[in-house]
Order: C-alpha cells, then sequence, then structure tokens
C-alpha cells in the first residue's frame, strides 16, 4: 500500500467519524428538545434555575435548600407539576387519584381518618408536600411569620420553640398564648408523624405565626400543607355545624392528645366564615359537649370535666364517620358533577352527529 492511499484511508475514516459524531449529537439534540416532562426536561429545568440563583446572587444556604425541594419533589412524583398533569382529567378521577396517592397522610391523622370519604378525597387532593431538612432547610416557620397554612406530618420528627416576649405577636395570639402554651405542654414540644401544626391560623386573621418549628434529627421531614382557603370551601359543603365541628378538632386535638379544655380566641371569626346564616351555640358549653358527642375519639380523660362530662364520655360509643346527613350531601353533589358530565360528553357527541349529517345533506 503506497503512502497515498494510506493518507486516504486516514481521511476517509476521519471524515465518517465525524459525521457520525455530528449524527449522533444531533439526535440527542432533538431527543433533549422534545422532552418536555421527562428527566431532560427536569435537568433543564434546574440548569435555568442554577443560573438564575447565581445571577441574583442567592445566599449559598437558600439556594441549597431551594435545589433540594426541588429534587425530592422530583424523586416523589417523577412530574415537573403534579397538579397540571393531573388538570386534562374530570374532577372525580382527579379526587380518586389524590387519595390513592395520599392516604397514607390520611390515615395517620385521626381527626381525618374519621372523615366521610369524599370528604377525604377533597381533602387528599388539596394537600401540597414540602419537604424539610436539619441540613438544606431546618425552619419550617418562625414566629412573626405570615401564614394560613396547616401542616401535617408523614415523617420526620419537628421541634416547636415558644417565644419569650408575646408582645410581637398579633392581638388572637397574645389572647391564645396561654391556651397555646398549655397546648405544648400536654403534647409535647416534640412532634413526629400524624401530628399537625400550624392550626392557629384557623382563628388568626392577620396570620402571624405563634411559635417557632425547626426539623430535628438527620432524615428529612415530609408535611402535607393545606390552605386555609381550602379547607373553609371544604367545611362549607360539609355544612356550618359538621364544618365548625372539624375546625374545632383540629384546634382542639393533636393526634391522639387533647390539649384544649377553654375557650379559644377567634373561634367566632371562621365559625362566621363557614356560614354568616347559622346561629351560634347558646354557651361554649355546650358547644363542648356536642364536640365530645361528636367526637368521642377526642374525650379528654384527664383536665378540668365534671363528673358528668365523664360519664358522658365513657357511655358514648366511637363513631367512624361524620353525620350521614352531611355525608349524603356530599355524595349528592359527587352524583350530580358525574352526571353533568355525562349530559355534556352526550351533548359534544350529537353535536357532532348532527354536522355530520349536515355536511352529507349539503353534499
Amino acid at each position: 500500500m503506497s503512502e497515498l492511499e494510506t493518507i486516504w484511508e486516514n481521511i476517509v475514516v476521519l471524515v465518517g467519524a465525524c459525521f457520525l459524531a455530528g449524527l449522533i449529537g444531533g439526535f440527542g439534540a432533538y431527543l433533549a428538545e422534545s422532552d418536555t416532562i421527562g428527566f431532560n426536561s427536569f435537568k433543564e429545568k434546574i440548569t435555568q434555575l442554577k443560573q438564575y440563583l447565581s445571577y441574583r446572587h442567592i445566599p449559598d444556604d437558600m439556594q441549597a435548600s431551594i435545589l433540594f425541594f426541588h429534587h425530592c419533589r422530583w424523586k416523589d412524583s417523577q412530574t415537573l407539576d403534579e397538579r397540571e398533569t393531573l388538570s386534562i382529567l374530570p374532577e372525580p378521577l382527579q379526587l380518586d387519584i389524590s387519595f390513592a396517592v395520599k392516604q397514607r397522610v390520611i390515615r395517620l391523622v385521626p381527626i381525618l381518618d374519621t372523615l366521610p370519604d369524599i370528604v377525604q378525597k377533597r381533602i387528599a387532593h388539596c394537600l401540597i408536600l414540602q419537604v424539610y431538612s436539619l441540613r438544606h432547610h431546618p425552619t419550617i416557620y418562625s414566629q412573626g411569620d405570615i401564614g394560613f397554612e396547616i401542616y401535617f406530618i408523614a415523617s420526620g420528627v419537628v421541634q416547636i420553640a415558644l417565644p419569650d416576649d408575646i408582645t410581637e405577636l398579633d392581638e388572637t395570639g397574645r389572647a391564645n398564648a396561654d391556651a397555646n402554651k398549655q397546648k405544648f405542654e400536654s403534647i409535647g414540644l416534640i412532634l413526629g408523624a400524624g401530628n399537625h401544626i400550624g392550626e392557629s391560623c384557623l382563628c388568626s386573621k392577620s396570620g402571624v405565626r405563634q411559635e417557632t418549628i425547626v426539623c430535628r434529627g438527620l432524615e428529612k421531614v415530609e408535611l402535607y400543607v393545606l390552605q386555609k382557603d381550602d379547607l373553609n370551601d371544604i367545611c362549607s359543603l360539609m355544612g356550618p355545624e359538621s364544618g365548625s365541628k372539624l375546625k374545632h378538632a383540629l384546634l382542639s386535638r393533636n393526634k391522639s392528645n387533647w390539649h384544649s379544655f377553654n375557650d379559644i380566641a377567634g373561634i367566632d371569626d371562621w365559625e362566621n366564615e363557614v356560614s354568616s346564616s347559622t346561629e351560634h351555640l347558646t354557651s361554649r358549653q355546650n358547644s363542648l359537649d356536642k364536640r365530645s358527642s361528636f367526637f368521642p375519639w377526642a374525650t379528654p380523660t384527664t383536665g378540668a370535666r365534671s363528673t358528668e362530662n365523664r360519664r358522658r364520655s365513657s357511655v358514648s360509643q366511637p363513631q367512624r364517620r361524620f353525620s350521614s346527613v352531611s355525608s349524603d350531601i356530599l355524595q349528592k353533589q359527587f352524583v350530580e358533577q358525574r352526571n353533568r358530565l355525562k349530559q355534556y360528553e352526550q351533548q359534544q357527541s350529537s353535536d357532532s352527529d348532527s354536522d355530520s349529517s349536515s355536511r352529507s345533506e349539503i353534499v
């Protein structure tokens, strides 16, 4: 083989390798560009997020918290936006899927576990996952922060720090300072799976937080957040009486511990939010008696109760569901929504048939 032939073969090999590399790179770029919901899209989103955080000179610890949150969300759902993925489905299917995914959280919280199935599905559909860790994002919220969310702990452990100076709190927070202290003396300053925090926002107009809550331990903390407005909507569907009892239970009981025996400032405000036309109960003692019969599993075994209340609580049998009236109403609304969806589909099909017949007549 001559020297000229050797040079020619080398040139052919190099050109072929360049063409092959360009072809593979082109297909890789095309697939990456076409992937709008998969892992490549997630990596592109993280890259853009890092560039933005770096351009805005966000502190490193805050950058780590934001990236940790996005990685946990991707690992949990494998989608960029879970709600957008489900939004194309009919509402009954959205409720079923949300409940199937989040029913573990519902089962951990005794108050939610005793609700009717349709109410559990609506609550599950409103829950939003948030992830914290001692290393990346330790503080859930601090005293004086503004927030209108209830946090249900799915995994991990959190620690509560009560304020030394209550002057930073709003009027409702100062009025409930003693009750808040009594609550955490009863349930403890370390909370885990099945407990809920932040429920004081239900009776606060300003949303000023009354305590500081941080992660404890090396494992991550998974919290499911329920917005106050979403809870108000669900309670309005349940009816004024059942909705008020659900909120009373969230404010008075945490997992298996009853911690409130007295009036809570601000209760009247959210009772008016549920239904302004509903008459208030004649006294707070009557309200407590009715809550005890409605939530017998939430009746305190210790504390300031009369002998008559103890006798009543021992006679009452545990009830696993809310009143059948509110459950029937919610089930009826669910059936009506499904029937309206079927009627709409039938109307669409009939319109398309009429259009096709009219076009055939014209032809």
